[in-house]
């Protein structure tokens, strides 16, 4: 999708129309750079290995346990990510679940802990 090969679990999901998903996906990181950026909601990981490209260091965050083992990074959900995180970072991206934007954004709009 988008490009990328990326494994994935018996479990894991990808969106119903990869062709459609992945440019999109390209749309979505298309001219971001720099050195950090979250992955918020990772998925699969498309979107990480695009920002990948793109940024010194990615951070992605998946609450999936088997999606979150396949990026290499412990389960966690987007709001205790964004609740512990003590950085600075300019740069979030996210496929949020249907209820996650509202609380995502009243947490990024709030800064660091």
């Amino acid at each position: 999708m988008a490009g990328v090969r990326h494994p994935r679990g018996a479990l894991g999901f990808l969106q119903p129309k990869p062709e459609v998903a992945g440019q999109c996906y390209r749309v979505l990181v298309d001219g971001a750079q720099g050195k950090l950026a979250f992955d918020l909601y990772a998925g699969a990981g498309i979107t990480t290995v695009l920002l990948r490209e793109q940024f010194q260091q990615v951070v992605p965050v998946e609450a999936y346990p088997e999606s979150a083992a396949m990026l290499g990074v412990s389960p966690s959900s987007v709001e205790q990510f964004l609740a512990g995180y003590q950085g600075d970072a300019r740069v979030g991206g996210g496929q949020p679940a249907r209820k996650g934007p509202r609380t995502v954004c009243a947490a990024l709009r709030r800064g660091p802990a």
